[in-house]
């Protein structure tokens, strides 16, 4: 994972709003065959262009997460989404 990966989020539900609508997820450190550190950075796009940064966040995967991670950036997509309890927005085609 070299670059960071931007996810367009929905995280507001009926109790609760969310001042960020997209994370960009990058790695800040990998202990091999231990765990993974993640940097989630939180924009609000909607803004006026360039998008503000609200906020940060870091997670840390190991143990099965980190074992079945392997090289897949989907798979830390959405295990970052789940530790968010948030989910992918639709992308809406043009």
């Amino acid at each position: 994972m070299s670059n960071p990966i931007a996810v367009d989020i929905n995280t507001k539900t009926e109790t609760s709003s969310t001042d960020y609508d997209q994370i960009h997820i990058e790695c800040q450190r990998v202990v091999l065959h231990q765990s993974a550190t993640f940097v989630v950075r939180k924009f609000l796009k909607n803004d006026p262009n360039p998008a503000q940064l609200v906020g940060n966040s870091i997670f840390t995967m190991s143990g099965t997460d980190y074992d079945n991670w392997g090289a897949d950036d989907d798979y830390v997509k959405t295990w970052v989404l789940a530790q968010m309890s948030a989910t992918e927005s639709a992308t809406e085609s043009a």
